[in-house]
């Protein structure tokens, strides 16, 4: 079991307060003083404010101008669990809405404060405004200072100026109630190829938790998280633990050893695509050696003819080749290409395998009207359980609860004109997350890349799915959509904006986009959705199919034995026996070294060894 979260105070609690900029000097904090003749009420309290904040105003106070500070009370009773828990187990955490500075006193002693200095008067000022409006300032209080039955809450707020004539009081009182640690997932060693990083994970149970990750027996700076991020060099192979702690106790993990092999496999080129009217980009696995590129390494071929594009020159930056051409008549927009590859080294020197074949994609769009259709399902009432399934997902089938209707989807008070787009479909109000689903059809031979661009209108926040995955939040707090699920603030006016998102999840043929709706946690029963998308994406063209390779060893003068082999993309492997206890680094195969196609052993001076080929 985790930590056990107690609430104490919440923003709207009932505070009684004293504005009239009177001195009371320091006896009006203490638990028996005499506040009855204040007059109360509910938080937030607020004065001359007019930005919203992220909980409700519920108080408006008169303060005068040139008032300074302000005093506010409240009480409340310690809940039993806090009570009986063990002193060291209890941590007291508070969340506060303030303007401009506090100071908080919990049964007499000071447990906190926020920009304003010590030893205040009820003239000092905060050192400091707080850095936006509605900011939330958090902070840990001395939970010593907490008794059994009736504890008195005193706070002093504080002007920044003399002049400023807006306040704000409100907070959030938890207490969190440490459990026993154990570990319930050990970290697992892994063996990598270096350039390819690894990652350590611990879970355990009980809480909070306090991680520390350790090397060969020594602390390693700033590893406090579960999960333990290794870059893919040599030097981070080694013996790794993780040390979890609280208040109750620590636990230590199994120790995990990682080890990053040296990399001995060529790169491989992942994808080709035009990226201007003369330029193809080759996208490779790896770092490109630029000494090993030039444009004689190259073969751009159209597939319809077989004819060869003329290339004039190539070069590397990491992970990208860029080739220009120079257009000829078989150089058609929109048509087939492959491109072949041969003697590509990476930083380590390791050679690509030769005559590797890659299709040339090209870039093109779609746009996504706004007028498009969509289903919306804003009937929580009758169907409350949409939220705790993938209403979202690729397989989710829309019921009778889901209406159907173009953008932009509005309800207000008073219709109002929007950024794009007309308000076409009226719908009724929920305060539950109101949701949205559509499909599009992108044509079948494309790659899995590409990017949304995502105009939209919206009141109050939204969460937006490609395909399943979450790939957008505005004005929502994270985590999953549930039917309490509100946004951060709300935006008045419904608010315009554009994203540009990279996705690597398209889908050949249908994809699906959905959206959650969500309204602010004022009361407002406002509601405005809608949007266009621009979708680009890459057209493949299919390559022919290859026959199996053969693979032949014939002699290439004296001491010398050749190996050459048929069909591109193929490395040539090699082992000195094939134990299964011989690993380099999961298996006794290396790719031999400088690979060209054909492959010349001395054999006179080289050992016996197997050889066999991969498709890379």
């Amino acid at each position: 079991m985790a930590q056990e979260f107690i609430p104490i105070l919440g923003f709207t609690n009932v505070w009684r307060y004293e504005t009239s900029g009177t001195n009371l000097g320091t006896e009006w904090r203490q638990a028996d003083y005499d506040d009855s003749a204040w007059p109360l009420g509910p938080g937030l309290l607020q004065n001359a404010e007019t930005t919203e904040y992220p909980a409700p105003f519920n108080t408006e106070l008169s303060v005068a101008q040139g008032i300074i500070t302000c005093y506010f009370r409240t009480r409340f009773v310690l809940p039993e669990s806090v009570n009986t828990a063990p002193p060291h187990a209890v941590k007291l955490f508070t969340t506060n809405l303030v303007d401009d500075g506090c100071v908080m006193y919990l049964n007499g002693a000071t447990v906190g404060r926020i920009r304003v200095p010590n030893s205040p008067t009820y003239l000092t000022t905060a050192s400091l405004p707080p850095a936006s409006e509605g900011q939330l300032d958090v902070l840990e209080l001395d939970a010593s200072n907490l008794r059994m039955g009736e504890n008195v809450v005193a706070v002093e707020v504080h002007q920044f100026s003399a002049t400023g004539g807006d306040l704000v009081w409100g907070s959030h009182w938890v207490a969190e109630i440490a459990s026993p640690l154990s570990i319930v997932g050990e970290p697992v060693g892994v063996t990598n190829l270096v350039g390819t990083p690894a990652t350590l994970s611990v879970e355990v149970s009980g809480g909070p938790a306090v991680y520390q990750w350790h090397k060969n027996g020594i602390k390693i700076a700033g590893a406090v998280n579960a999960d333990l991020d290794l870059p893919a060099v040599s030097t981070n192979s080694g013996d790794y633990i993780a040390i979890i702690t609280n208040s109750l106790g620590a636990v230590t993990s199994t120790v995990a050893r990682v080890w990053f092999a040296p990399d001995r496999t060529g790169p491989i080129p992942l994808r080709a695509i035009v990226s201007r009217s003369n330029l193809v980009d080759v996208v490779f696995n790896d770092f490109v050696l630029g000494t090993s590129v030039d444009a004689t390494k190259f073969r751009l071929t159209r597939l319809r003819n077989g004819a060869s594009i003329p290339l004039d020159s190539a070069f590397s930056s990491a992970h990208l080749v860029r080739i220009r051409l120079n257009p000829s008549e078989d150089w058609v927009y929109w048509d087939d290409y492959s491109i072949a590859l041969t003697g590509i080294q990476d930083n380590e020197g390791n050679t690509m395998a030769p005559d590797s074949i890659v299709p040339v994609a090209w870039h093109t769009t779609n746009v996504i009207g706004t007028l498009n259709p969509w289903r919306y399902h804003n009937s929580a009432l009758f169907d409350p359980g949409v939220y705790d399934i993938q209403w979202y997902g690729t397989n989710y089938k829309t019921t009778s609860h889901w209406g159907a209707g173009a953008g932009v989807f509005y309800r207000f008070p008073v219709p109002v004109e929007v950024c794009f787009g007309s308000l076409d479909t009226e719908v009724r109000f929920q305060p539950q997350p109101m949701l949205f689903r559509e499909t599009f059809v992108l044509p079948t031979n494309i790659t899995t890349l590409g990017t949304l661009t995502v105009n939209f209108v919206i009141d109050d926040g939204a969460v937006f799915y490609f395909n399943g995955q979450e790939i957008l939040q505005y004005n929502v707090p994270p985590g999953p959509i549930t039917a309490q699920t509100r946004s951060f603030a709300g935006v008045g006016l419904p608010a315009c904006v554009t994203r540009s998102i990279t996705v690597s999840n398209f889908f050949p043929g249908t994809n699906w986009l959905a959206a959650a709706v969500v309204g602010s946690p004022g009361s407002d029963s406002d509601v405005c959705f809608g949007m266009n998308m621009e979708v680009a994406y890459e057209i493949l063209p299919s390559l022919p199919a290859q026959l199996p390779p053969t693979l032949t060893l014939s002699p290439a003068g004296p001491g010398l034995l050749a190996a050459s082999w048929t069909g591109g993309g193929y490395a040539l492997e090699s082992a000195e026996n094939l134990d299964s206890g011989t690993l380099y680094p999961w298996g006794p195969w290396t790719e031999v070294p400088n690979m060209a196609n054909p492959y010349v052993f001395t054999s006179t001076n080289e050992p016996w060894r197997f050889l066999r080929l991969r498709k890379k």
